[in-house]
Order: structure tokens, then sequence, then C-alpha cells
């Protein structure tokens, strides 16, 4: 507590602010801050709100001496500002190496980064991007904040424009900007009222515009020099535990954030390459290049170190270090990355996307199997993985508890819970038999898979059909379809409820679907009977697609339906019987 009394709320201006930034890195930010997220449009109305005089929120800062920053060196990890920002890539920063033993207010930011980071771009820094929409990815320009000085603010603007002339302009434009008296802001920010007369003089401002010109130009610097503009608290503590229980309360509204977040803090602190190595796998993992397929985030991979190295789930910070969590992790970072790349590599096989997994927790177990060495390459392993992972997904397994439900699945696959060694390293649905978690289980029968069948287009449908996978193997990627378009359906009473249905939607390419529109299925395989293949469609004894017109429609509805149901039943190793009659009132029933 008494570190707290010594804490003290204060102001400062921007200007100095940013002059704390940029010399020795007066101003840094602590491991546990995230990188910037914002975007152009997002600096240039926190910029505009500056301009404006709103209010730009309080900031907690945390002080400490040069000193005990060199002793602790290999506890504690901090990070310069960026001053460069690229709009296609995760902007990384730079770790301060070195401190000055004599320096006694050494600032770490616990809340405020993105907003000094913007700041700091806008000011001191430039945007980083593509000198043409269509052009190269390495033919980059600068783009730096600039003012319009003739203009004055518009007070009657649209409720999403700026009020001030503003904008980040490019470096090959800058000059035609400049004609029309356009100026950089940092070139004008610090100019004061008995300089401003010769600052107009050097750019040739009109005399009309004199007056204008010198008003913007004030309200600029004042606006910038203002020493009440940044409020913010000032804490003084040596307190790890006390800094991570105030960074979590500021930054969750109160609420408590997940223990992987003070894990990942924990690591980096102690890791001097942490952050860039989690980094670099969370780029790799999400297909970064190929536009971001999936949504694995920094919690999700510290939940999975934890799950791999066989520790629970719900660890207090205070315990990584006792268990040796944290040396654990990064010595053996590269077999827990290969794992991670693996799985994602048979996902993607099987052509899952985000858009298409309802259960990122589902994946965590064939991580686990991968990391421990479980055979993950033959054809036949595969299938099973994947039966699992459907059927965890399908019958939301883990929909509640999920950490006790990892914990369990984790059970039946180890041989015992001490030396956490797989039971079988060549996996089997079967060895899920028996488990349970509340109401979850993996077992499949008869009346689950009629109740699929009552599933309307999503993420559920998509599972299903691509338990069914053939012809699925050919490098493309699938969108689900209505087989029947959806709108010939609509309007008919007999039909619209069956529209949305299992038996009705099919998985084909994807450029296929963009091509298949409205048209009927029958005028669609038509077009190209080699390439247009429908998925699953009846036929007759001769080999020919029929029920292929919209008025057949309940006949096909009835027909996909059996046809589906016996793969399925194959699939599970039940019997089918062909002779049943099929009641497809029971789809639709609420």
């Amino acid at each position: 507590m008494d570190n707290v009394n010594k804490s003290k709320f204060d102001r400062k201006s921007i200007n100095e602010i940013l002059k704390k930034i940029n010399n020795n890195h007066r101003i840094m930010l602590p491991a546990i801050q995230r990188k910037f997220v914002w975007n152009e449009e997002k600096m240039l109305k926190f910029i505009d709100s500056i301009l404006i005089g709103y209010p730009i929120g309080m900031f907690l800062f945390w002080e400490l001496d040069g000193k005990f920053l060199i002793e602790n060196k290999k506890n504690f990890s901090f990070y310069k500002f960026i001053n460069k920002f690229n709009d296609r890539e995760i902007n990384k920063n730079e770790k301060i190496e070195d401190f000055e033993p004599k320096i006694e207010d050494y600032i770490a930011v616990l809340d405020g980064q993105q907003r000094l980071t913007a700041l700091n771009i806008a000011i001191h820094g430039w945007i980083e991007t593509k000198k043409s929409k269509f052009g190269k990815n390495k033919d980059l320009t600068k783009k730096i904040l600039y003012i319009n000085l003739i203009n004055r603010p518009e007070k009657n603007k649209e409720e999403d424009e700026l009020f001030y002339d503003i904008a980040f302009v490019k470096e090959e434009e800058k000059e035609e900007y400049e004609k029309k008296f356009w100026r950089p802001i940092n070139e004008i920010r610090d100019i004061k009222d008995s300089d401003i007369e010769n600052y107009i003089k050097t750019i040739n401002i009109p005399n009309e515009y004199i007056l204008r010109v010198f008003e913007n130009i004030k309200h600029v610097s004042d606006t910038f020099n203002d020493e009440n503009r940044v409020p913010y608290y000032l804490i003084r503590t040596k307190d790890m535990d006390m800094v991570l229980e105030l960074f979590v309360r500021v930054n969750s509204g109160g609420q408590v954030l997940q223990k992987s977040d003070l894990l990942f803090s924990t690591i980096i602190s102690s890791w001097d390459d942490g952050r860039e190595k989690i980094d670099n796998l969370i780029d790799d993992l999400n297909r970064k290049e190929k536009g971001g397929i999936f949504k694995f985030d920094i919690d999700y991979i510290m939940r999975t170190c934890l799950y791999l190295l066989d520790r629970p789930l719900d660890m207090k910070v205070g315990n990584f270090k006792n268990e040796n969590t944290i040396e654990k992790i990064k010595n053996n970072w590269e077999k827990i990355e290969w794992a991670f790349n693996r799985t994602v590599d048979l996902l993607e096989e099987r052509k899952f996307n985000d858009s298409n997994i309802t259960s990122y927790n589902a994946i965590m177990p064939i991580i686990y199997y991968t990391y421990k060495g479980g055979d993950y390459k033959e054809p036949y392993i595969k299938n099973e993985l994947f039966k699992y992972f459907i059927i965890a997904q399908l019958k939301q397994v883990f929909g509640g508890a999920s950490n006790s439900t990892l914990k369990d699945v984790r059970k039946k696959l180890v041989i015992d819970e001490e030396k956490f060694e797989l039971k079988n390293k060549k996996f089997n649905l079967k060895q899920l038999e028996g488990f349970s978690s509340g109401r979850n289980d993996f077992e499949i029968d008869e009346d689950e898979i009629d109740n699929w069948f009552k599933l309307n287009k999503g993420q559920y449908t998509y599972l299903v059909l691509s338990l069914i996978r053939e012809g699925m193997d050919n490098g493309m990627d699938f969108h689900q379809d209505h087989m029947h378009p959806a709108a010939l359906l609509k309007d008919n009473d007999n039909f619209k409820y069956y529209k949305d249905k299992l038996a009705n939607i099919q998985l084909i390419p994807a450029s296929k679907n963009l091509r298949k529109s409205k048209e009927e299925l029958k005028d669609w395989i038509a077009e190209d009977p080699i390439q247009n293949i429908p998925q699953d469609c009846p036929k007759d004894d001769n080999g020919n697609y029929i029920y292929t017109e919209s008025k057949d429609f309940l006949e096909f509805y009835t027909a996909r339906r059996k046809i589906l149901k016996k793969k399925l039943y194959k699939i599970f190793g039940f019997e089918y019987n062909d002779k049943e009659n099929t009641d497809i009132s029971r789809d639709i029933e609420m």
C-alpha cells in the first residue's frame, strides 16, 4: 500500500510526452502491452479530436529508475514505441537493450499505448504503404501527416467526417499539396507566437489568407504545448504482481483477464525474443500470407502451451515460475511450434477455415496428439482425427466448461497422468469411448444422424458434408451451395421449409458456386456436364441425374436424404435399410 500512496495525478503537454518517447526512450512500453492495432482512419480521427479540444482520456504510467531496470533486465522487458506504421503487416516494437543508471524517471505505459503510438507515428514518423493500389508490395512510399493551413475548420461536417482538414500525404504527392498550402503538422506544432509571422513569409501565403493561416498555426502550436493536455496517473512501485493486477483491471473494465494474458507477459519478460517468436507463429498459423484464413491469438497459444506441457489451464501467475513452466515453454518452443503448424496444415488440407470452425478448443487435442508424437500422416488416421474434430463441433463437446473437457480428453489420450505418454500413436476415435464431460460425449447413434437433417445451411451443415468428403482432395476451396436454388423455392409453401436443410446443400468448388447463381440444377449441370458435378445427386438405374427441376424438389429432397443418410451410416458403422420409409416432415419439426 505504501507504493500506492506514493502515486500521483499530473498533466503534461503532448510535445513534452513525445519528447520523452523519443529522447532515450524515457517513455516506453512494458512487455505486457499488445501490438499497435489502429488504422490510418482511426489515427486521423484521434488527431482531429485533439485539435478540436476533445478530452483524450486518462493515461496510466509506471515510473522506474534506470538502476532498477539494469539490475532486473532478466525479469522485465521493455520496448520502444514505433514511429513507422506499415498498413500491410503487424508492426513490431524493438526491445530496449540498455538503460542509463542515472535516469530516475523512466516511464512504462500501462494504459494509453494505442493513443500515444498514434501520436508518435503522426508527429514523429510516418505510415508506410504501397505507392499504388495495384502496385508491387515492395514498391513503398511514406505518408506524412499534413494540415491545410488556409482552410477554416468546418462546423457542419457529417458525423464521420473530420472537423479539420488533415490527411496523411504520400511522399510523391507532397509537392502538389504544398502548392495548396498544406504543411506537415510536425513542422508547425512547436512554433512560438513570435515566430509565426516569419514562418508565414517563408511559405509565401497570399495576403488574403495570412490571418487565417496565423490562427491555424497558433491553434496547432497551442494544442501541442498545452501543459494540461495529457492527464495521467503515475504509480511508483517495483512490485510486478501489483502492476499486473492494475494492468488487467484497467484494461478489462475491472474484470480479470484470462490467465494466458498474464502468462504471456511473464514469459516475454524473461525470454529475449519470445514476443517475436510468438508473433511469428500467430502470423504463420493464421496464414497471413494468404490474407488470413484462421483466427488464432495469443490467448490460444498460451493456453495450448499449458495443455501441451500437461499443466492445469487455470494456473495462477505465481505458479508459472514455481512449476518451471516458462523454461519448459522456451526449451520446447521448436517442438511446440512444429505441432501447431502441422495441425493447421491438416485443417487447411481439409478446407477448414475460420468461417466453418465452430470451436477452436476442439483443435487443441489434435495439437496435443501431434506434439506427443502421434502419427498424423496415414490417410486412415487423418480420417479418424477429423471424425473426432467434426463430432466435437457437431455435438458441441467444448461448449461448456472447456478447461475440464480438455483435461478429460487428455486423460483419454494418455496412459496415465504421471508420464503423460500417448496410449496409441495411431489415433482411433474409439479411444474416446466412455468419455463424458457433463452431458457431452463423442457417441454417435442413428437418432443423432437423423437430427443432422434438421440443420439449416451454416457451419454445422458444412461439418456434416465434410464427413462425406469425396471429391474434396483436389486442392480447391469449397463453398456450401443450395442444389435447388433457394430463390426458386422460397415462394412455394410446399418447398420453402426444406430449401435450407442439409439434404438440399452441397459442397462445390468456390469458383463454381459464384457462377451457379439462381439457375435450375438441370441447367447448371447441362452447362458443363464434365465439370459441373452435383454432390450426391439422385440418379436413375442408367446413371442419369433425376429430379433436377425445381418442380420435382420434394422427390429430389427425399431421394438425396436417403443417399446422404446411407453414407453417414456407413461412416459410423450402422446398417442402413434401403426399404425404410422416409418421413421428411421430421426435418422441419420445431
